[in-house]
């Protein structure tokens, strides 16, 4: 399963056959990567002022309010790692890049927080095994990218790819 944007939506689409499973009102103007939790229809969404978890219903569980998105650094994103786990990047509020912030699923709490120092105009996670891969570009500036995950005992891991050229994708 994985999550499209069609203009004010967002899709739940299986994988296997692109078939639409669920469908939640979405803003149009909302820019960023959106999640879909690989065990039901709940969307993480990646807003400009909040990342907000919906229901099936399209209810708000939860919104986590961030920084909002402006200037250089224009969206982010969130997704759900293969346990179900809650991840997004968010706007550092010091103005030094940006947050990775791992979320309790039932609150919106953050659990951990990480740096990067990438100011994205997109950032897009793609799976990579264990990993999840931050692919981020900046415009004609840099294309970065970061390693996220939680390890063994529940710690947020990043790791910097260490390029400033490279695109991920899958």
């Amino acid at each position: 399963m994985f999550v499209a944007s069609v203009v004010d939506q967002i899709c739940l689409l299986r994988g296997d056959s692109l078939e639409i499973t669920h469908r939640w009102r979405h803003p149009a103007l909302e820019r960023g990567w959106h999640g879909a939790w690989p065990h039901g229809p709940l969307a993480l969404v990646s807003g400009s002022e909040a990342v907000t978890l919906l229901e099936a219903d399209g209810i708000v569980r939860w919104a986590t309010p961030h920084t909002p998105w402006s200037g250089a650094r224009e969206s982010g994103c969130a997704w759900f790692d293969g346990d179900g786990r809650a991840f997004a990047v968010v706007p550092d509020p010091n103005g030094q890049g940006c947050l990775v912030v791992h979320l309790d699923l039932d609150s919106g709490r953050v659990l951990a927080q990480r740096p990067v120092g990438g100011e994205p105009a997109g950032i897009t996670p793609v799976p990579q095994g264990s990993w999840m891969g931050l692919s981020e570009g900046e415009g004609q500036d840099a294309a970065r990218t970061w390693w996220v995950r939680l390890d063994d005992s529940g710690q947020l891991q990043v790791r910097d790819a260490g390029w400033n050229d490279t695109i991920l994708t899958e």
